[in-house]
């Protein structure tokens, strides 16, 4: 996910795209970032076998461009032809360097109009819509993403299938979705609060049901957000939303997880 920039280049919730200055420092910025960590890249070359810091090649063959754009905490004044600009500058930065990369767009909130204290914005079928409306775009993204942040595991399900039947109205069938943020916080205090057990519960009914729908969503990945519990004033439920306490001890929702996926805690 690469996302925000610095003051001199509009701000971190400024998309770079109203001056030269900021298209430009936006795309050497990708540019540098696709040569570093993409196949054969200088980080790989740095870090290969026989360096003094050794580590396996995993080259970033996957970039989400932005984060939230549809919620005034990542982007002020979400603008769905605004983010499309940004979309038609970065896929050929980053398609030129790796013609296999995939770009896809930054997951939308699912309800950004009733989100937390920070603000409001559009919710994320409405802005998908107005979205495809912009001429051309289809060429400029190869996934649609979502952050479907919900009470209940079982609230994703209308925000999944509202952004599959927006795709396919644009005949946009074929264009997989990618959860790349989902989770729910172990503290019952908090927004999104679950015991830990609730935790556990919400996250084991959220994998289950998308991996029943995986086929007819075209999903492509699902991330639970966060590993570890990132302590007060990061989001309002990022105090307590990972598989793992602070210091490292694992939560019941690290057993679900570790189920969900095959393996043993």
């Amino acid at each position: 996910m690469v996302f925000q920039t610095p003051d001199p280049l509009g701000g971190t919730t400024t998309l770079p795209i109203a001056t030269a200055a900021q298209r430009d420092g936006w795309n050497a910025f990708l540019d540098a970032a696709v040569r570093r960590y993409g196949p054969g890249g200088q980080f790989w070359a740095e870090h290969q076998p026989g360096s003094a810091d050794p580590v396996p090649e995993r080259p970033i063959r996957t970039w989400q461009i932005w984060n939230e754009e549809n919620f005034n905490f990542f982007t002020a004044k979400p603008t769905p032809a605004k983010y499309a600009q940004l979309l038609k500058a970065s896929y050929p930065t980053i398609k030129s360097i790796d013609p296999g990369s995939q770009v896809i767009m930054g997951g939308l909130l699912g309800d950004a109009r009733r989100a937390h204290a920070a603000g409001g914005g559009v919710g994320a079928i409405r802005y998908l819509e107005r979205f495809y409306r912009v001429r051309g775009i289809k060429s400029f993204f190869d996934g649609v993403a979502l952050h479907p942040y919900a009470k209940k595991a079982s609230y994703i399900r209308p925000m999944g299938q509202g952004l599959r039947r927006v795709m396919a109205q644009h005949k946009d069938r074929r264009t997989p979705l990618y959860i790349t943020e989902v989770g729910w916080s172990s503290d019952p205090h908090s927004i999104l609060g679950e015991t830990p057990g609730g935790q556990a519960q919400q996250l084991g009914k959220a994998f289950g049901m998308l991996a029943h729908l995986r086929k007819a969503w075209k999903l492509q990945r699902v991330y639970w957000f966060s590993l570890t519990d990132a302590g007060p004033g990061l989001c309002p439920f990022c105090a307590a939303d990972g598989l793992f306490s602070g210091d490292f001890q694992p939560k019941p929702a690290w057993s679900a997880f570790a189920r969900q996926a095959g393996g043993t805690p």
